[in-house]
């Protein structure tokens, strides 16, 4: 749970991430989303209940460890100084030693993001410059920056607050590609969606919230019927299960 004075925000909810697997949040505006990714991420605390992170309380893990086993891509892209993008890039990398850890140098690895979120030749622009699709692009690449190592018995977490917001259509499959990507290598995914066809053609399961709470929860094809949809945003959606694609009225 989570209330601010006496108005919840959050009530009762339930879940878990697990490992190689999209878990795609979707509901109205004001229906908690945001406040529970900065919770799940440890930005503040829950008036109770608990965050576990590979059997250990969140509360008992320092800010040094959380960042080597979750990685936040939160809505909020200003920065007041005038940082160049490959700084704003090198904010996420971790400058850690471990003995299990493979030898991926920075170079390496900022190259690679890069590469992967087609942002190589933004990289000396100023941050502050670019257009807002041009910004989440490369907050999205700081962030898989900070967990572009391996570490053996350790699952790592992705945590991602609308982060196809302000893409044209092709950045935004390209985005959820390489999310799909990152599951495949063991990463479990939280993210927030507005887009009902974008969540159900690259979700693995679904959670719809509304008024704080989390209402349905579970297998994409399970979640995603006319009923649930309809009842969530209050208007008629209709699912065509055939072709994967949702229709408002």
């Amino acid at each position: 749970n989570y209330k601010i004075k006496d108005n919840h925000i959050l009530k009762d909810i339930n879940l878990s991430i697990n490992e190689g697997e999209i878990l795609t949040i979707m509901g109205p505006n004001g229906s908690g989303k945001s406040s529970l990714i900065k919770i799940l991420a440890g930005d503040f605390s829950a008036n109770n209940g608990q965050i576990i992170y590979n059997n250990q309380d969140l509360k008992k893990i320092n800010l040094s460890e959380q960042a080597k086993i979750r990685s936040v891509m939160s809505q909020s892209q200003e920065i007041v100084y005038d940082y160049n993008v490959k700084e704003i890039i090198e904010m996420g990398w971790l400058n850690i030693t471990l003995d299990n850890r493979n030898n991926v140098s920075f170079k390496d690895s900022f190259k690679k993001v890069c590469a992967e979120c087609d942002i190589s030749n933004l990289v000396n622009r100023k941050y502050n410059s670019l257009s807002g699709g041009e910004k989440r692009s490369v907050n999205f690449a700081r962030t898989l920056m900070q967990l572009s190592y391996y570490m053996e018995n350790t699952n790592r977490y992705l945590m991602l607050d609308e982060p196809t917001a302000n893409l044209d259509i092709a950045h935004k499959i390209a985005m959820m590609k390489i999310l799909c990507k990152k599951k495949q290598e063991g990463f479990g995914i939280i993210l927030v969606l507005h887009d009902l066809n974008l969540a159900y053609k690259f979700s693995d399961k679904i959670g719809l919230m509304k008024n704080g709470q989390l209402k349905h929860i579970g297998e994409v094809e399970d979640i995603f019927t006319n009923q649930n949809l309809t009842l969530i945003y209050d208007t008629k959606i209709e699912i065509n299960k055939h072709n994967k694609t949702v229709k408002y009225y």
